[in-house]
């Protein structure tokens, strides 16, 4: 069985408001409407989250329990308590990122670090040379029993691509900017469970931007 995964993405926001977006446990639903059914939060202590989700992957239901430990705003631990996913780990190490796009040995020293050329083509969505972009390395530690047993014994890229995808889910809701955009992009969650796509946030966006149609 597989039993680690290690994901790494770069967001073009900063430190504080990734970390917030990424421990936004009651927000989960919204951000992964296909996998997330529901959330409750059973207890809040500091900077520690108890809660109970309802999850759901390729048909199968379960419910699991999970504490969340935050270290604002450098980690973040979701540990499984409870349920067949019980043992399971992700921790997640949020690093600030100051990288003069261009720059060959600042470049190169990330690549050293792991990341990826994909990866490292996203310093240069930066808003400048030197704008604030963050890190967020996510190491996942599984430990799947009962119905979810099986799916340990996927072929590793199975589980990196479907590790990647839920992590990318939730930066590209980071990296969504206008108000307007963001209005859409909650919409399309709710009613048609998939986030909002470029050509939805330009057409629906430019109508809300010029006052032709409104909200409701």
């Amino acid at each position: 069985p597989v039993t680690e995964l290690q994901i790494t993405k770069i967001v073009d926001v900063n430190q504080e408001e990734a970390f917030l977006i990424m421990t936004d446990v009651k927000n989960y639903p919204k951000i992964l409407p296909r996998n997330i059914i529901s959330v409750n939060i059973i207890n809040q202590i500091d900077n520690s989250v108890l809660a109970e989700y309802e999850v759901i992957e390729h048909g199968i239901r379960t419910k699991l329990l999970a504490n969340h430990t935050m270290y604002p705003y450098d980690k973040h631990i979701i540990e499984v308590m409870d349920g067949d996913a019980k043992g399971t780990k992700l921790i997640q190490d949020f690093t600030v990122i100051n990288t003069p796009v261009g720059d060959v040995e600042s470049m190169s020293n990330l690549f050293l670090q792991g990341l990826s050329h994909t990866e490292m083509a996203k310093l240069s969505e930066c808003n400048s040379p030197f704008d604030e972009c963050t890190r967020i390395d996510s190491q996942v530690e599984l430990n799947l029993e009962g119905l979810l047993s099986p799916f340990s014994y996927l072929p590793k890229r199975n589980l990196d691509h479907a590790s990647n995808t839920v992590i990318t889910s939730f930066t590209n809701y980071m990296e969504i900017k206008t108000k307007n955009e963001k209005i859409i992009d909650d919409l399309y969650r709710e009613i048609l469970l998939r986030p909002a796509d470029t050509g939805a946030l330009e057409d629906w966006g430019s109508l809300l931007d010029a006052g032709t149609m409104t909200v409701d």
